[in-house]
């Protein structure tokens, strides 16, 4: 949540103009107003949004509280758009609210651009080897810690059964974690090999889960991009699942239910109510896709 302490700053690829916000990844502008620009100029990533509405309201006159919601409201747009990051300095006090208020996010029982942050990580404007690589880095940070929880579940089962040793569990975990980076890279690459990369793509974060943000295209990139994603993984599953009746049970079969599990998950992401499946939807459907229009904020 972004509250009145919290420091925004610029992410790479945005650029803040006389009269509105570029954002050079995804070629769009975005319109601002004069009041929003001279509050604006005063991010530099080391005044927090109380600072900054205290600054401004004293140089114009301005009445503060009033300021202060109004510039609350704009940083949280901006957010909404991944056009600014948020950086909250850390108080006990506060994080087990935000866990409290994810988890209602997550429930869609709050709703609205004010409850959740986004960050925007990189562009992915880069040779392939380091689009991996940055995507490797992303989705180790954003999952690492769901991947040692398959491990230490993983490795209860493990020594309960008992079928194996330590290598399981981290085989475990390790499959996971690469389901998840060949998931989101494939959409990147798709993207970029289907449009011959004339487009920017943005690796963000949303709702502790690697999102990656990219322009409307045609139907035939719309579906392959969705479905490469997680296809790859699922179809990984469906030739794992049939060795289960084959190899003898044991150790081996365990380790091939494990790592499994960890890719048909992703059958999940082409229902139509996860992303990926509203796109496939979308992208065979006989009616226009939507038009990216200029928004202001």
């Amino acid at each position: 949540m972004i509250r009145p302490e919290s420091i925004p700053h610029w992410p790479k690829g945005v650029q803040l103009r006389e009269k509105d916000i570029t954002d050079h990844s995804l070629k769009a502008k975005h319109e601002i107003t004069e009041i929003s620009g001279e509050l604006l100029r005063h991010v530099d990533g080391k005044r927090s949004i109380q600072t900054i509405v205290s600054e401004c309201a004293t140089k114009h006159g301005w009445p503060e509280e009033h300021v202060l919601s109004d510039f609350l409201e704009l940083i949280s747009n901006l957010n909404h758009h991944y056009l600014i990051n948020i950086q909250t300095p850390f108080h006990w006090t506060t994080f087990f609210k935000d866990r409290l208020i994810a988890l209602f996010v997550l429930l869609r029982t709050l709703q609205g651009p004010k409850w959740e942050t986004k960050e925007r990580k990189t562009a992915s404007h880069q040779s392939q080897w380091a689009s991996l690589w940055q995507m490797i880095r992303v989705v180790t940070m954003v999952y690492g810690a769901y991947a040692i929880g398959i491990a230490f579940v993983t490795g209860i089962l493990s020594f309960l059964l008992p079928v194996g040793g330590l290598h399981i569990p981290l085989l475990t975990a390790g499959s996971f974690l690469t389901g998840m980076i060949v998931h989101e890279y494939l959409h990147v690459w798709t993207f970029q090999k289907m449009t011959s990369r004339q487009f920017e793509v943005i690796i963000a974060i949303r709702r502790k889960a690697v999102q990656i943000v990219r322009p409307r295209a045609d139907r035939k990139t719309e579906f392959w991009t969705s479905l490469s994603g997680p296809g790859i993984p699922v179809l990984t599953a469906f030739i794992l699942i049939p060795l289960l009746f084959i190899v003898p049970a044991g150790e081996l079969q365990f380790a091939i239910g494990c790592m499994a599990a960890t890719q048909i998950v992703h059958l999940l992401s082409l229902m139509p109510f996860a992303e990926d499946g509203k796109r496939i939807i979308e992208s065979i459907k006989p009616t226009p896709l939507p038009i990216e229009r200029k928004k202001s904020v």
